[in-house]
């Protein structure tokens, strides 16, 4: 049974995610896909806007959920060596201190918390849509899938306005470290992940398959 609470949870969340993405485009279509964030964003919707019945949900869910946790702690990272980037952005932009904090709200930290509104009432169909996934593959997915965006988007975009003119460090040193730091946020995801989904979706498909 579906609870339609959890549908417009997700429905909401998939609405604000596009919605930033297109005001985040109409602002500079060439600009926009120059933050990792942004890319991050992008996985967010397209994980909310599936159906919970989606047998795509496992594949993305892993993905959107370990992005969720890592970019508000690189996003506060980052702003501890530059912590004038949104007054920046506010004078590159010429707009209010309302909509670019609101902006850094809606792409750094609500997709963490659509997301823990999402598990909390949406857990038992999680847990389902995983059963019947190749248990090794998903696990590997789990916790490769979001770095390997992170390697593209670095192939892709080496350099960033972001990581410029950093205070108290080189630019080498901060990306060394962000690596470092989000390497543990992740298997720190990866262990909430495994807790609360993923050991509950394969125990229950062993135990189904011994009762066959």
């Amino acid at each position: 049974m579906i609870d339609h609470s959890s549908c417009t949870i997700r429905q909401a969340a998939a609405l604000l995610c596009i919605c930033t993405l297109a005001w985040d485009y109409f602002r500079d279509p060439n600009e926009v896909f120059g933050s990792f964030a942004i890319w991050a964003l992008v996985i967010h919707f397209m994980y909310f806007q599936l159906p919970i019945r989606s047998h795509a949900l496992a594949y993305f869910h892993p993905t959107s959920l370990i992005g969720s946790c890592l970019i508000p702690v690189m996003y506060s990272y980052l702003l501890l060596h530059k912590p004038s980037l949104e007054i920046f952005h506010m004078e590159q932009w010429d707009t209010d201190q309302l909509t670019v904090f609101t902006r850094a709200f809606l792409i750094h930290l609500a997709p963490l918390l659509f997301h823990v509104l999402d598990i909390a009432s949406n857990q038992v169909n999680l847990i389902q849509s995983y059963q019947n996934k190749p248990k090794k593959f998903i696990y590997i997915w789990s916790v490769v899938s979001f770095p390997l965006v992170g390697l593209v988007f670095e192939l892709l975009y080496p350099e960033t306005e972001e990581t410029s003119k950093l205070l108290g460090v080189s630019r080498e040193v901060f990306l060394m470290r962000n690596k470092v730091i989000s390497l543990f946020v992740l298997m720190l995801t990866f262990l909430v992940l495994y807790l609360l989904i993923l050991r509950r979706a394969y125990i229950r498909r062993t135990t189904s398959s011994k009762e066959m």
